[in-house]
Protein backbone atom coordinates (compact mmCIF):
# COMPACT_ATOMS: atom_id res chain seq x y z
CA UNK A 1 0.00 0.00 0.00
CA UNK A 2 1.11 3.07 -1.10
CA UNK A 3 0.95 6.35 1.05
CA UNK A 4 -0.92 8.57 -0.54
CA UNK A 5 0.86 11.26 1.14
CA UNK A 6 3.91 10.38 -0.03
CA UNK A 7 4.74 13.20 -2.92
CA UNK A 8 8.83 13.52 -3.14
CA UNK A 9 8.86 16.96 -1.79
CA UNK A 10 11.57 18.55 -1.43
CA UNK A 11 13.65 15.05 -3.33
CA UNK A 12 16.75 15.59 -5.19
CA UNK A 13 16.71 13.06 -7.74
CA UNK A 14 20.21 12.28 -9.46
CA UNK A 15 19.43 10.28 -13.12
CA UNK A 16 21.87 8.39 -14.34
CA UNK A 17 21.04 8.14 -18.58
CA UNK A 18 21.69 9.03 -21.86
CA UNK A 19 20.51 12.66 -21.36
CA UNK A 20 17.88 14.89 -21.02
CA UNK A 21 16.02 17.22 -23.57
CA UNK A 22 15.98 20.01 -21.09
CA UNK A 23 13.89 22.13 -23.48
CA UNK A 24 11.41 19.58 -23.21
CA UNK A 25 7.89 21.82 -22.12
CA UNK A 26 7.41 18.97 -19.54
CA UNK A 27 10.01 20.46 -17.47
CA UNK A 28 9.35 23.77 -17.55
CA UNK A 29 7.61 23.29 -14.08
CA UNK A 30 10.18 24.81 -11.46
CA UNK A 31 10.07 23.27 -8.00
CA UNK A 32 8.14 25.36 -5.08
CA UNK A 33 11.61 24.78 -2.88
CA UNK A 34 14.93 24.39 -4.31
CA UNK A 35 17.51 23.10 -2.26
CA UNK A 36 20.29 22.92 -5.07
CA UNK A 37 20.58 26.19 -6.33
CA UNK A 38 22.55 27.76 -8.55
CA UNK A 39 25.26 29.17 -5.69
CA UNK A 40 25.33 25.59 -4.44
CA UNK A 41 26.09 24.14 -7.43
CA UNK A 42 28.57 26.93 -8.31
CA UNK A 43 30.10 26.04 -4.40
CA UNK A 44 30.13 22.00 -5.21
CA UNK A 45 32.35 22.63 -8.19
CA UNK A 46 34.69 25.19 -6.18
CA UNK A 47 35.07 22.52 -3.83
CA UNK A 48 34.34 19.13 -4.11
CA UNK A 49 36.51 17.85 -6.41
CA UNK A 50 34.02 16.97 -9.10
CA UNK A 51 34.54 15.16 -12.15
CA UNK A 52 32.03 17.77 -13.86
CA UNK A 53 33.82 20.84 -14.99
CA UNK A 54 32.90 23.55 -17.42
CA UNK A 55 30.71 26.27 -17.45
CA UNK A 56 28.34 26.82 -14.19
CA UNK A 57 25.95 29.11 -17.22
CA UNK A 58 25.97 24.95 -18.97
CA UNK A 59 25.94 23.02 -16.06
CA UNK A 60 23.20 24.56 -14.22
CA UNK A 61 20.12 24.55 -16.59
CA UNK A 62 17.19 25.58 -14.14
CA UNK A 63 15.68 25.04 -10.88
CA UNK A 64 13.85 21.78 -12.06
CA UNK A 65 17.16 20.90 -13.47
CA UNK A 66 19.89 22.38 -11.53
CA UNK A 67 22.91 20.00 -12.47
CA UNK A 68 23.48 18.52 -15.30
CA UNK A 69 26.71 16.84 -17.55
CA UNK A 70 27.60 14.16 -20.08
CA UNK A 71 30.49 11.90 -17.82
CA UNK A 72 31.06 10.38 -21.34
CA UNK A 73 32.10 12.78 -23.77
CA UNK A 74 33.33 15.09 -20.45
CA UNK A 75 31.27 18.12 -21.48
CA UNK A 76 28.08 19.64 -20.74
CA UNK A 77 26.37 19.19 -23.78
CA UNK A 78 23.20 16.83 -22.08
CA UNK A 79 20.93 16.54 -25.47
CA UNK A 80 19.01 13.13 -25.19
CA UNK A 81 18.96 11.94 -28.82
CA UNK A 82 18.13 8.85 -27.87
CA UNK A 83 14.96 9.90 -25.70
CA UNK A 84 15.19 7.03 -23.28
CA UNK A 85 16.82 9.60 -20.49
CA UNK A 86 14.05 12.14 -21.39
CA UNK A 87 11.78 9.38 -20.72
CA UNK A 88 12.95 8.18 -17.45
CA UNK A 89 12.95 12.08 -16.20
CA UNK A 90 9.49 12.50 -17.36
CA UNK A 91 8.21 9.76 -15.38
CA UNK A 92 9.93 11.19 -12.25
CA UNK A 93 9.51 14.29 -12.05
CA UNK A 94 7.34 15.93 -15.56
CA UNK A 95 4.91 19.02 -14.66
CA UNK A 96 5.49 18.34 -10.90
CA UNK A 97 6.78 21.62 -8.46
CA UNK A 98 6.94 18.92 -5.56
CA UNK A 99 10.41 17.97 -6.35
CA UNK A 100 13.51 19.58 -5.91
CA UNK A 101 14.67 18.77 -8.78
CA UNK A 102 16.61 16.42 -11.49
CA UNK A 103 20.36 16.27 -12.00
CA UNK A 104 21.12 14.90 -15.15
CA UNK A 105 24.31 12.66 -15.34
CA UNK A 106 24.78 11.42 -18.83
CA UNK A 107 26.19 8.07 -19.17
CA UNK A 108 26.02 7.21 -22.87
CA UNK A 109 28.35 8.96 -25.58
CA UNK A 110 27.01 11.05 -28.46
CA UNK A 111 29.76 9.29 -30.66
CA UNK A 112 29.88 5.47 -28.94
CA UNK A 113 27.32 2.88 -28.15
CA UNK A 114 26.71 1.47 -25.23
CA UNK A 115 28.34 2.86 -21.45
CA UNK A 116 30.58 1.47 -18.88
CA UNK A 117 32.17 1.81 -15.61
CA UNK A 118 34.50 4.82 -16.62
CA UNK A 119 31.83 6.90 -17.58
CA UNK A 120 29.06 5.34 -14.55
CA UNK A 121 31.68 5.40 -11.05
CA UNK A 122 32.30 9.45 -11.69
CA UNK A 123 29.02 10.28 -11.85
CA UNK A 124 27.85 7.77 -9.08
CA UNK A 125 30.73 10.02 -6.98
CA UNK A 126 29.67 13.22 -7.98
CA UNK A 127 26.23 12.67 -7.68
CA UNK A 128 27.10 11.28 -3.88
CA UNK A 129 28.79 14.58 -3.46
CA UNK A 130 26.35 16.82 -4.58
CA UNK A 131 24.08 14.95 -2.19
CA UNK A 132 21.23 13.86 -4.22
CA UNK A 133 18.33 11.98 -2.12
CA UNK A 134 17.45 8.94 -4.47
CA UNK A 135 19.90 7.97 -7.72
CA UNK A 136 18.25 6.34 -10.97
CA UNK A 137 20.02 4.00 -13.04
CA UNK A 138 17.61 2.43 -15.99
CA UNK A 139 20.33 1.60 -18.05
CA UNK A 140 18.99 -1.52 -19.15
CA UNK A 141 22.36 -3.73 -18.72
CA UNK A 142 21.56 -7.70 -19.16
CA UNK A 143 20.95 -9.00 -15.79
CA UNK A 144 20.72 -5.38 -13.89
CA UNK A 145 24.31 -5.17 -12.51
CA UNK A 146 25.76 -7.57 -10.27
CA UNK A 147 27.85 -6.99 -7.30
CA UNK A 148 31.21 -8.78 -8.95
CA UNK A 149 33.07 -6.00 -9.58
CA UNK A 150 34.86 -4.57 -6.41
CA UNK A 151 34.80 -0.62 -7.44
CA UNK A 152 31.40 -0.68 -8.16
CA UNK A 153 30.92 -2.17 -4.98
CA UNK A 154 32.70 0.10 -3.00
CA UNK A 155 31.29 3.17 -5.01
CA UNK A 156 27.52 1.17 -3.71
CA UNK A 157 28.29 0.90 -0.76
CA UNK A 158 29.10 5.00 -0.43
CA UNK A 159 26.27 5.50 -2.10
CA UNK A 160 24.19 3.50 0.87
CA UNK A 161 26.70 5.36 3.29
CA UNK A 162 24.96 8.25 2.52
CA UNK A 163 22.10 7.65 2.66
CA UNK A 164 20.75 7.89 -0.91
CA UNK A 165 18.32 5.53 -2.28
CA UNK A 166 20.04 3.68 -5.19
CA UNK A 167 17.59 2.38 -7.95
CA UNK A 168 19.00 -0.06 -10.24
CA UNK A 169 16.84 -1.63 -13.33
CA UNK A 170 17.41 -5.38 -13.69
CA UNK A 171 17.76 -5.28 -17.16
CA UNK A 172 15.15 -5.02 -20.07
CA UNK A 173 16.57 -8.75 -21.92
CA UNK A 174 13.97 -11.28 -21.00
CA UNK A 175 15.81 -14.15 -19.34
CA UNK A 176 19.15 -13.12 -19.65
Amino acid sequence: HVSKDYTGKGMLVGILDTGLDVNHEAFATEPAGQTMTRARVQTAMENLNLHATGDLDQIYVSGKVPFAYDYADRDTDVNDVQGHGTHVAGTVAANCSNLTGMAIFKVFSDTQSGTGDTWILPALEDAVKLGVDVINMSLGMSCGFSSENEVMDRVYSRVEDAGIVLMISAGNEGTS
